[in-house]
């Protein structure tokens, strides 16, 4: 009887953890100023994180609360690393405290299918890019020559927005305020990036691009993707002159 309570409670709490496990398991996400595009990947047996330092490898467990990590091979000299963790309801977003002399709490991690999964839950928008076989340019990450154009749709609704703003209401004014802003030998490079979904009527991308042009930037470049870049593991863009 003893040694078949021992089963039971055994198997009882190994299921536990590995429902709080089966729970992390993924991709997850966060982009921010601070710590710039950060991914963890949470395999059955392993973690794999990229950031603006490079890659880090590691053994994880996990309990109702913490994270344990073990034998990290990456850019610290740290080989074991605590998290405090928390699930939100919709098992979609997470958040982490780091456990060191005091906790360090990092930005929300959002869960996600890919980069591009993640680029667009982070607009709140549905944008399926156009695709092409005609030759792209290289563009880039978005960084300080871009200032960025997003249309595509939110409960088949169009919205066209900013990094800044719901709509283009004020884009000259922050296409100045960006010029103005950016370094003086940068201005001559600054560029539109138009990334926007392809069932967009032609005489709609128009429009947007007329607004864009009426601006202090004139180059604009539309986001396309190709079989080679469909942007599912970097949000590198490729796009064309238009």
């Amino acid at each position: 009887m003893k040694k078949t309570l021992f089963i039971l409670i055994f198997a009882l709490l190994y299921s536990c953890s590995t429902i709080e496990e089966k729970q992390l398991i993924g991709n997850w996400y966060l982009e921010n100023d601070e710590y710039g595009f950060v991914e963890f990947i949470f395999y059955k047996d392993s973690l794999v994180v990229y950031d603006k330092l490079g890659l880090s490898k590691s053994v994880w467990k996990a309990d109702k609360s913490k994270i344990y990590l073990t034998d990290i091979d990456g850019f610290t000299e740290l080989k074991q690393l605590t998290y405090l963790y928390e699930i939100d309801k919709s098992k979609k977003l997470l958040n982490l405290k780091v456990i060191r002399d005091s906790l360090i709490q990092l930005p929300e991690l959002t869960k996600a299918k890919s980069h591009y999964d993640f680029f667009q839950k982070n607009l709140d928008l549905s944008i399926n890019l156009p695709l092409t076989n005609s030759e792209l340019k290289y563009i880039g990450f978005p960084d300080r020559l871009s200032f960025n154009v997003y249309a595509g749709y939110r409960n088949d609704d169009l919205i066209v927005k900013t990094d800044l703003s719901s709509d283009l209401r004020n884009l000259e004014d922050e296409v100045n305020n960006f010029k103005e802003n950016s370094r003086e030998e940068l201005k001559p490079h600054l560029k539109f990036h138009l990334i926007a979904d392809k069932e967009i009527s032609k005489n709609q991308i128009d429009s947007i691009k007329s607004l864009m042009r009426k601006t202090a930037i004139k180059k604009i470049f539309r986001v396309y993707k190709t079989k080679p870049s469909d942007y599912k593991n970097t949000l590198n863009w490729f796009g064309q002159v238009e």
